[in-house]
């Protein structure tokens, strides 16, 4: 009979039906309000909460923590006498307790499924690694159950780290990828870990091995940052699976006999090391899916031709300058990362041998690809190999020239889900933001037009980068007639052809050419006119959150009328050294000029950030605003910020 209630169901770990318990909802008591407090999320979402109406109850900061001690224990903090004690004691009050390891317990053993639980041991004793880092290990280790694509695989990665975010057991991840986790959280999985999965993490320098019995049951080793001068010669590890080696000291040597003990290893990395030659007792590792060897040097390589099962092979960063043609006797190979490192010469033949590749990965390299034109064939392959990849649906590549690629790679580009591939000389890798993203990033010679397969790729791209362009009038309808429908990112730069980004006029139809257009970046564009040419349609940059214009000396406004009016989401502009432009916003003619204008607002509502920067012709922000407002001599000489303000009440204005 209470007009206003508030029922608090507390520490939910399943899914409760109110109906049932006799607890209102929807229309039937309007006074009626429920707090749910729940470790996952998902149980407050399968009960049909909004996903808006719930959220984290976050951890306390230093700084927090350190002010409620005060609040508590009151004024004998401040006694001098006790110097920094105080500070210790709050400090001290963070760790783990008998409770809390009990509820992190629960929450473990409530995970719903074997691979969840590995993974979450996974991500504590390998912590700071990428997504893409746990893949190659979760693959080696045949944690993802039933999954035999790498590009599945993946997604089932990233559901399942979501699933232990909901759970509170990860952190957030952020857009570096990096997985991350509560110390408290940690402990207790390394704890569990050393337990249960007779783990071995060795975080310190020079500590004895542990003994034999230990080995035999021993399923996983990290060593991890140790300094480390020397490994024993053999270890017995019969069930091991995994061996992790982050090394301080780059001189330590692995004797050749150190691997001959471990025949059921499916992982191995082996990072930051001088590896004159791999150890001969390689041949012994059998059933290896995944080897890792980042950063390290690498001379001889011969015994890598015995592991016959790998399916993963990452030498990122490493250094050498041809790869092993032992390489391409690695039949099972599903993924090759070569990122980073500093291969200049991938001989004949290796890569399209492998034809159960699925993923490539050699951006940032030297390599001197073959040209495809010589008849006679050099020490180097030609990227013509790759048409033999059935399979492939992932590729990372860098090409100096144009001229590099063969005209009928069509078919192959069409098939690719994934890609970051940059052709031309002026681009680093580094430059590539924006990196889960479909990219490409082109520099084409005045005789290449749209060949080479590059049009398969640019109608699926989300991250597209062009520079001198030749030829080419416009973007947009040169480039892709129909419109970048999945373009999020473009930046397009050194061009003395381009006249506008989209002409509409030359279209002689209106479509949306940008929808989820999120950024536009145009720099030295000596010819470019306007950025659309003729009437937009509404949602053509509908999705626009930042535009950075510079050194465009030819363009004399920045958006027509027409165009400002579906600008709902511009946060950033900024415009620097166009020696031409009048205005930002101009009126067109044919855009109800005699009508009044206070109807037709100019609004940038979303604005933060506004920079205008060397344009020495400014006359006004907007053409007309101003006119039917206030008398336009009234702001003659005046600097732009004086008189923009009304237009962005939020914007920082520089």
């Amino acid at each position: 009979m209470e007009k206003s209630i508030i029922i608090i169901l507390d520490n939910l770990w399943s899914i409760l039906d109110l109906e049932i318990v006799g607890i209102p909802f929807g229309n039937e008591h309007n006074g009626c309000k429920l707090l749910m407090t729940s470790r996952d999320q998902e149980v407050l979402l399968q009960m049909d909460v909004p996903k808006d109406f719930t959220f984290k109850v976050q951890l306390m900061s230093e700084n927090e923590t350190w002010r409620m001690f005060q609040f508590m224990a009151g004024d004998v903090v401040k006694d001098s006498n006790f110097k920094d004690l105080p500070f210790k004691v709050a400090r001290k009050c963070a760790e783990m307790d008998r409770a809390t390891n009990f509820a992190l317990e629960l929450s473990y053993y409530f995970l719903e499924s074997d691979e969840m639980r590995d993974l979450f041991f996974l991500f504590a004793l390998l912590l700071g690694q990428n997504i893409e880092y746990f893949l190659k290990v979760a693959m080696g280790l045949d944690i993802l159950k039933h999954i035999n694509a790498m590009d599945d695989a993946r997604n089932r990665l990233y559901t399942i780290i979501k699933s232990l975010e909901a759970k509170c057991l990860l952190l957030e991840v952020k857009t570096d990828g990096n997985i991350q986790m509560h110390d408290i959280v940690r402990d207790f999985a390394i704890l569990v870990a050393r337990r249960d999965k007779h783990v071995l993490l060795r975080e310190q320098s020079d500590k004895e091995w542990s003994d034999k019995d230990f080995f035999d049951r021993c399923t996983q080793i990290f060593l991890y940052r140790c300094d480390m001068h020397k490994l024993p010669q053999t270890n017995d590890s019969p069930n091991i699976k995994l061996f992790s080696l982050l090394n301080r000291n780059s001189s330590l040597e692995i004797p050749d006999t150190f691997f001959v003990g471990m025949k059921s290893l499916r992982v191995l990395d082996l990072t930051h090391l001088n590896l004159l030659s791999l150890p001969t007792s390689f041949r012994f590792l059998t059933e290896l899916q995944t080897l890792c060897l980042d950063v390290c040097i690498l001379e001889n390589t011969d015994a890598i031709e015995d592991l016959q099962n790998l399916k993963i092979l990452r030498l990122y960063k490493s250094s050498m300058i041809k790869l092993p043609r032992e390489v391409g006797r690695l039949t099972q190979l599903r993924m090759l990362d070569l990122s980073h490192s500093g291969i200049e010469v991938v001989p004949p033949n290796i890569i399209s041998s492998l034809t159960k590749l699925e993923e490539l990965y050699i951006g940032n390299t030297s390599i001197n690809w073959q040209d495809v034109n010589l008849t006679v064939q050099n020490e180097n392959a030609s990227i013509a190999e790759l048409q033999k990849l059935p399979k492939l649906t992932a590729l990372e590549l860098q090409i100096r020239e144009a001229w590099m690629l063969p005209r009928d790679l069509q078919l192959m580009f069409e098939k690719l889900e994934r890609y970051k591939i940059a052709i031309g000389d002026v681009w680093y890798w580094s430059d590539i933001k924006n990196g889960a993203l479909k990219t490409l990033m082109l520099k084409l010679g005045i005789n290449i037009h749209l060949e080479h397969g590059i049009k398969a790729l640019i109608k699926g791209v989300e991250n597209l980068y062009l520079d001198d362009v030749d030829g080419i009038q416009n973007v947009l309808p040169r480039l892709n007639r129909e419109g970048f429908t999945l373009l999020k990112h473009l930046h397009v730069q050194n061009n003395t052809y381009l006249n506008h980004i989209v002409d509409n006029k030359e279209r002689n139809q209106i479509h949306a050419s940008f929808p989820i257009l999120e950024t536009l970046v145009l720099l030295n564009l000596r010819n470019l006119e306007h950025i659309c040419h003729g009437q937009p349609s509404v949602a053509s940059f509908g999705s626009l959150s930042v535009i950075k214009v510079k050194n465009c000396v030819q363009l004399k406004y920045l958006f027509s009328f027409t165009m400002v009016k579906g600008l709902s989401h511009l946060c950033k502009i900024e415009v620097c050294e166009c020696n031409s432009l009048k205005e930002i916003v101009f009126r067109e003619n044919n855009s109800s000029a005699n009508n009044d204008i206070t109807d037709e607002k100019i609004e940038f509502l979303q604005l933060r950030s506004l920079t205008l920067e060397h344009l020495e012709t400014l006359d006004n922000f907007a053409s007309d605003y101003l006119t039917h407002h206030r008398s336009k001599e009234k702001y003659q000489g005046l600097e732009p910020c004086a008189y923009t303000t009304p237009f962005f009440n939020n914007a920082q204005i520089n």
